[in-house]
């Protein structure tokens, strides 16, 4: 094992950048990444092979599957890339063909995991989507040349779910379209099974790989606003995001070197999560998404057989996460372990609550296009709550202002480990317009929204920012169990879904409650705001709902279906004279009521 190089000064100012010129604001970090020469591993099969015997079967995934739990150690990642190799030389795979690799709902990630290590390892190009419907699927696998599916397909002769059955029966429609073969993750290639007692774990590199620049992973955006793009990656530029991570002291125990939680592995989160476990020789435990709300007892037999230090996730999974927590014990003991919690966007307060005391809680920003770039574990604390951090080793920032006097811009971003570019699209330059809209303050950036889409026209003129929305009404959101902001066109102004749980959405102490909470947002917005947002960006109406919001993966809200499902009720909330019983209208607001919680509440 090569020595770690941490702190490595940058080796050129950002002014040497390209376009630099041409933004407004900028930032770089302080710190470079180290020369090649001086990485700890040079290739993915360089980083399986065991810098000690005891490091060979320490176990790296932590999970399970239908049979019960599973363990995968160095030894095993090893000898699941000598059996790809095989497997592959016997079907005519070679380094630089594309394989399809899904995971059905319910399955266990592990194979999937153990999979991908191996064949990028091996110079195969991964196609990993997020989220696919047949079309999208179908198209994935055109536009990436895909020779090959797998899935868990035993998976599914033992489950009688309708969920997995239809999803296998569309892969293999997807799959007979395209004349594609078809094979198993857990039957026919058995990757994931334990070591075979006597069977050695042969310690070699793979002699035909050397070029680090072949892409080795194909990532598909959500696809929340719109069809999934598809993001290709090298092998370099993975292993240039944990030197970077090194080189900034992030890989310590006490940060994000520990024992770790994975979210969604077909995400950049997910992957770079398993890819770090497996540099720092330390396990992550990586759960069916559907255990956290459906199967909680197992999600928590997970966590007690490796309690995790660090976890990495959206702030609406961690969200989840905390809500599990304050309703089961066994949670709030597993999480004890934890050290270090980082929220891919601003963190929520309420989580901090349920968190032991002495937990470091940070933001970070990043994109599956350019992964984690900003964190606030990197660089000065300057106690700004809602900040982005600070640029990781190698990275650059800019902003090119919109609003120059509220110092609002979109962002940029110039990474050493960003993708390469979009499949069938030109490699990207050497900066990545990122869509967000952020402000600046001092060297902090706070995020505001997306530029194009997250946006709300409140039929007045005026678009108002969903991200300060939710800053804006935190009172509101502690209420309820979620609040979905939409337009109010006859109102003309900004009307809110509010999701009250097992409660009744019609009590009237329910909507007492609901406008005291906004009453409370109202003056503080008046204190820190004046009555330009009083008067255009408030709620004027709220629809109660029960339960929660549809979702369409752990932590991600389908907002989409949320607004189908809910068509009467946002016809009521937008005719001023309702009385649906589910409704509740706010007064209009103006500078002669200073005391927005008496107005509210109906005491003026």
């Amino acid at each position: 094992m090569r020595p770690s190089a941490p702190n490595v000064p940058a080796t050129s100012p950002a002014a040497d950048l390209p376009g630099i010129d041409d933004f407004d604001w900028w930032l770089r970090s302080p710190l470079g990444i180290p020369p090649v020469e001086k990485w700890r591993y040079t290739s993915l099969g360089e980083m399986l092979e065991a810098d000690d015997p005891q490091q060979d079967h320490q176990p790296l995934l932590v999970g399970a599957d239908r049979n019960g739990p599973l363990e995968v150690s160095l030894a095993d990642l090893r000898r699941a890339s000598e059996r790809a190799e095989h497997w592959c030389r016997e079907h005519g795979f070679h380094p630089g063909d594309s394989l399809l690799l899904v995971r059905l709902s319910y399955s266990s990630e592990i194979p999937l995991a153990v999979a991908v290590l191996a064949l990028m390892s091996l110079g195969i190009r991964v196609v990993l989507p997020m989220s696919f419907d047949r079309s999208t699927l179908a198209d994935m696998a055109r536009a990436t040349g895909c020779r090959a599916m797998l899935w868990c397909a035993d998976d599914v002769a033992s489950t009688t779910h309708a969920q997995v059955l239809a999803a296998d029966a569309m892969l293999h429609a997807v799959a007979d379209e395209l004349d594609l073969p078809t094979f198993s993750l857990d039957g026919q290639l058995d990757w994931h099974l334990p070591s075979v007692v006597g069977e050695p774990a042969q310690s070699r590199i793979p002699p035909s790989i050397t070029n680090t620049e072949r892409e080795v992973l194909v990532l598909s955006t959500s696809g929340s606003t719109g069809r999934p793009k598809l993001v290709r990656y090298t092998e370099a530029a993975l292993l240039r995001v944990a030197e970077a991570w090194n080189a900034a002291g992030l890989m310590s125990d006490a940060l994000t070197g520990g024992c770790s939680f994975c979210p969604t592995l077909s995400h950049s989160m997910g992957l770079r999560n398993v890819l770090h476990a497996v540099w720092n020789r330390r396990p992550t435990v990586l759960a069916q998404a559907e255990w956290l709300e459906e199967q909680p007892k197992k999600f928590v037999k997970l966590l007690e057989r490796s309690p995790p230090q660090h976890i990495t996730c959206g702030p609406a999974l961690l969200g989840d996460l905390g809500l599990l927590a304050q309703s089961v014990r066994r949670v709030r003991e597993a999480l004890t372990s934890l050290r270090c919690v980082v929220s891919s966007g601003a963190a929520d307060a309420d989580v901090e609550r349920v968190l032991p005391a002495d937990v470091r809680v940070a933001n970070a920003f990043g994109m599956t296009e350019v992964q984690q770039v900003l964190n606030t574990l990197v660089g000065p604390s300057t106690g700004v709550r809602r900040a982005l951090g600070r640029p990781l080793p190698g990275v650059s920032v800019a902003v090119r202002y919109i609003n120059a006097a509220a110092r609002i811009g979109r962002l940029f971003v110039a990474a050493p480990f960003a993708a390469k570019g979009y499949v069938a699209a030109p490699e990207f330059g050497p900066w990545f317009d990122t869509g967000d809209l952020v402000r600046v303050e001092g060297e902090d950036l706070i995020w505001i929204g997306r530029a194009d889409e997250d946006f709300l026209n409140t039929g007045q003129g005026i678009k108002v920012s969903l991200a300060e929305l939710r800053g804006n009404y935190e009172q509101l959101q502690h209420a309820a169990e979620a609040v979905l902001f939409v337009a109010s066109p006859s109102r003309g102004g900004v009307a809110a879904l509010v999701y009250v749980g097992d409660r009744d959405p019609t009590a009237e102490e329910i909507h007492r409650g609901l406008l005291e909470a906004i009453a409370a947002d109202h003056q503080q917005m008046a204190d820190k705001q004046g009555d330009f947002a009083l008067s255009y960006t408030t709620i004027s109406v709220i629809g109660c709902v029960a339960g929660r919001p549809p979702t369409r993966g752990p932590g991600k809200v389908d907002r989409d279906r949320a607004l189908s499902d809910l068509t009467e009720l946002l016809v009521a909330m937008d005719e001023p004279a309702t009385n649906h019983l589910q409704v509740a209208s706010i007064p209009q607001h103006g500078s002669d009521r200073p005391d927005w919680r008496r107005y509210a509440s109906g005491n003026s």
